[in-house]
């Protein structure tokens, strides 16, 4: 076998269905794997949290918001002393809450002096329920040079902590984690500083100091979560800070509350996108209080694992693979659709009312992706077979072929075959050249062949001038040997509208002889590996093919044998010829003639005559006697 014919082969056994679907099921775990994906299964989240919509929260977290209104109100730039940052936690004391987060950093020595980082340490020594963020840091040293090798670069750690006239409070680190598309959707909770000691993010402080002080909830598992996010900015209850500093707020609205304080100012940076704000950034310090309100309740969100996410885009791949082989491209697709939409309600649901993220732009695209590749496979091989089929049958019957492979079959099967010739077409073609034979050639089967197939036939083949053509196969004709005397006076009308076009080409007149018989050869695909055609071979293929010459013999321009003749239904202009012994056959056969010019009664009118006239020429002339 040849290159290409082995490059043929691996294509064909690479396009087939149950390797084409599961193949796709492979580009979208690789794809997977290599994060291209993640963003899109990232995005499509954002959304089913939108549709679900904002969700009920505990109302004992409460905002304290550092925004434009208090800047305005307060007339100071930022940043604020540390001793109003003290003031201000006096009067949230007073409502006696139950724990306070300071979303504010302060690792660098006041600007105001020793003094006033003494002012907020010592409020702080008076109120143990107040927790101060720190920062985290991460990063790759440089990597180092040893004679000629390369030592790696190690991870750098580094924690800033605020000063240390305020450390005496409990501290966590504030960072969060960004996705690839730079939203925020997961929050740590802990984190391995230098391999020795375990450091605690805010929001855990924060919830350790909650239910030091009585507040009831399970401690979280595990060093993340996946934040469930309670609605937008500005969906937990915001106080803003001047008011508090003013003690222009009630007391209830603190006591017993947990209570986060953080800047809420874009132009403090202090701003990240969430999924429910991709034009309307939400502050830190609430993403800090949506963080905790998830620790208390106990509902953050839990995605599925990597195991039960591959195995399901392996099945999505191989339901579309057998519904896409089992049923019509729209039917197929409507079953496609159809899971596709249930298995979209499945993950929303999941989502809204269990809280659990089932990754579904993989699973989407292993279904309709599997579909799509097998329908455009399936497409392209259709039409080949069209292209193939449509040299030998009619557009219905390709039709029906398609649908029904076993119609190519082989079997015995009673047919009618016809074939024609061209008379003396030899003679004429050593006289031309062969583009003009071609030429002639091309204008004639162009003229014939939708003869045949509009009676209901199938062309076999075309060899040299001859057309081989049969019917009631592969489709069922129970009239097929009246379609096909009528295609053979059809062909013979047609040569009065082709004739002078074929003489204009070839210098002379255009004549054919038609054979048809009716028998039971084998008819199916036939031929070998690398080439099969639809064809029919036997007995009666032969005697066709033996009454096509024999046109010739008895001056008919169709001739048809006794068995096609005890077929026949309709009316033709047809005339007994005589028993004939064909090459190749002991029995003899009965053929007849058929007059393409004639109607079937101007037929019997010019039979009557004929017997008519015969019989006065052999009976004798009477006497006068006899006359009378």
């Amino acid at each position: 076998m040849n290159l290409s014919a082995r490059l043929r082969s691996m294509l064909e056994r690479i396009s087939q269905p149950w390797v084409l679907g599961p193949g796709v099921a492979l580009i979208i775990l690789v794809a997977s794997a290599a994060g291209f994906l993640k963003v899109l299964e990232l995005k499509w989240l954002d959304q089913q949290l939108r549709w679900r919509g904002p969700i009920a929260h505990r109302r004992d977290v409460v905002v304290v918001s550092l925004g434009e209104d208090t800047f305005r109100e307060l007339n100071r730039p930022w940043p604020f002393p540390r001793e109003v940052i003290a003031q201000a936690i006096e009067k949230i004391e007073a409502a006696k809450p139950r724990a306070v987060g300071l979303d504010l950093l302060y690792i660098e020595p006041s600007v105001f002096g020793p003094g006033d980082d003494a002012a907020l340490g010592a409020t702080l020594r008076k109120y143990p329920n107040v927790v101060l963020a720190a920062l985290f840091e991460e990063g790759k040293d440089d990597p180092v040079y040893v004679g000629s090798e390369t030592v790696r670069g190690q991870t750098l750690q580094a924690l800033k902590l605020p000063v240390p006239a305020l450390r005496d409070a409990p501290f966590g680190f504030v960072n969060l984690l960004h996705d690839a598309d730079g939203f925020v959707r997961r929050a740590p909770l802990w984190r391995d500083f230098r391999g020795r000691e375990r450091m605690e993010t805010l929001a855990r402080q924060v919830f350790n100091v909650a239910t030091r002080e009585g507040v009831r909830a399970r401690p979280p598992a595990g060093q993340e979560i996946f934040v469930n996010f309670r609605g937008p900015a500005r969906t937990f209850e915001t106080v803003p800070f001047h008011q508090v500093l003013r003690g222009e707020i009630e007391p209830f609205i603190l006591a017993g509350k947990i209570v986060f304080v953080g800047a809420t100012s874009p132009v403090l940076h202090d701003v990240f996108n969430t999924p429910f704000a991709p034009q309307d950034p939400m502050p830190g310090v609430e993403i800090q209080a949506n963080v905790v309100d998830n620790l208390l309740r106990g509902d953050p969100l839990r995605a599925v694992g990597v195991l039960p996410a591959l195995v399901l885009v392996v099945l999505a791949a191989l339901l579309a693979t057998f519904v896409a082989v089992r049923f019509p491209p729209l039917r197929a697709f409507a079953i496609v659709a159809g899971a596709g939409l249930g298995y979209a309600f499945v993950c929303y649901g999941a989502l809204a009312w269990f809280r659990v993220w089932v990754e579904e732009v993989r699973v989407q695209l292993a279904l309709f992706g599997a579909y799509g590749a097998v329908v455009v496979r399936n497409y392209v091989q259709e039409e080949r077979a069209k292209r193939r089929l449509s040299r030998f049958f009619s557009p219905a019957v390709v039709q029906d072929i398609l649908k029904h492979q076993n119609m190519l079959l082989s079997q015995r099967r009673k047919i009618t075959v016809l074939f024609s010739d061209i008379r003396n077409f030899t003679t004429i073609a050593e006289k031309l050249e062969p583009e003009m034979v071609v030429k002639a050639l091309r204008l004639y089967f162009n003229t014939m062949t939708p003869i045949v197939f509009r009676n209901g036939g199938s062309v076999d083949k075309f060899v040299g001038d001859a057309i081989m053509a049969f019917f009631n196969a592969p489709t069922e004709d129970p009239q097929h040997a009246d379609h096909a005397v009528k295609t053979g006076v059809e062909m013979i009308r047609a040569l009065e509208g082709l004739s002078p076009l074929w003489e204009k080409l070839t210098g002379h007149s255009l004549h054919i002889g038609v054979g048809i018989n009716t028998g039971e050869p084998v008819i199916g695909t036939m031929g070998s590996d690398d080439r099969l055609e639809y064809s029919c071979i036997g007995d009666a293929v032969n005697l066709a093919a033996r009454l096509e010459t024999l046109t010739k013999e008895v001056q008919a321009d169709i001739v048809i044998s006794e068995y096609t003749y005890r077929e026949l239904t309709g009316r033709f202009a047809i005339r007994p010829i005589k028993e004939v012994q064909v090459k190749g056959r002991e029995q003899a056969v009965q053929v007849y003639a058929v007059d393409a010019r004639l109607g079937a009664d101007e037929a019997e009118l010019k039979m009557l005559v004929d017997a008519t006239l015969q019989t006065l020429t052999t009976t004798p002339s009477p006497s006068l006697t006899e006359l009378g």
